[in-house]
C-alpha cells in the first residue's frame, strides 16, 4: 500500500506542475489576446495540447493507483477519493497528499477562471468583428425601395463599403 501511495503522491505533484504550467500559458494567451498576437496564441494552442496530452496520461496513472487503492479497503474506484484516502491512511502519509490535493485545488480553480476570463475576451473580439463586417457590408439609409424612389425621386442611400454579403 505505502508504494502505492507513493505513486499516486508522485503522480499528483507531476499533475500539480502540469497545471501550473497550464495556468501560466493561460495567462499568456490572455495576454496575446488582448494584443491580438495570433501567431503567439497558436503557438500556445499548440504548447497547451501538448501539456492536454500529458495530463491524459497522469490522469490514467492516477486513476491505477486510485484503483488498486480501492481494492485494498475493499471499495470501487468511483467510491475512493483523496478526501476518503486521506481518512484511512496514517498521518506521515496524508499530510503530503492533503497538501497536494489543495494545491492542485487551488490550481485548477485560477485556470478555470483565466480560462472564463479568455473565452469572454474572445467573445468581445468576435462581436466587434461582427460589428465591423456589418458596418462595411450592409447599406446604410433608408434602402432602395423607398416611396421618394416610386415616384422616380433619386434616393439618398449611402454605398456601403463592401459589396458582398458575409
Amino acid at each position: 500500500m505505502q508504494e502505492t501511495v507513493a505513486q499516486l503522491t508522485e503522480i499528483m505533484r507531476q499533475q500539480h506542475q502540469l497545471y501550473r504550467k497550464l495556468a501560466g500559458l493561460a495567462r499568456a494567451k490572455q495576454q496575446h489576446i488582448i494584443e491580438g498576437n495570433l501567431q503567439e496564441l497558436e503557438k500556445a494552442n499548440q504548447l497547451e495540447e501538448q501539456l492536454v496530452i500529458q495530463g491524459l496520461r497522469l490522469e490514467d496513472g492516477r486513476r491505477d493507483c486510485q484503483t488498486r487503492l480501492a481494492e485494498l479497503f475493499g471499495l470501487s474506484a468511483d467510491e475512493l477519493t483523496v478526501t476518503s484516502l486521506l481518512e484511512k491512511l496514517p498521518p506521515e502519509q496524508a499530510k503530503p497528499l492533503f497538501n497536494l490535493r489543495d494545491d492542485l485545488m487551488r490550481t485548477v480553480t485560477e485556470l478555470q477562471e483565466t480560462n472564463r476570463e479568455n473565452a469572454s475576451l474572445l467573445r468581445q473580439a468576435m462581436d466587434w468583428v461582427e460589428y465591423t463586417l456589418r458596418l462595411l457590408t450592409e447599406p446604410q439609409g433608408d434602402g432602395v425601395y423607398t416611396a421618394e424612389a416610386a415616384a422616380d425621386k433619386p434616393s439618398c442611400q449611402e454605398a456601403r463599403i463592401l459589396d458582398v454579403k458575409v
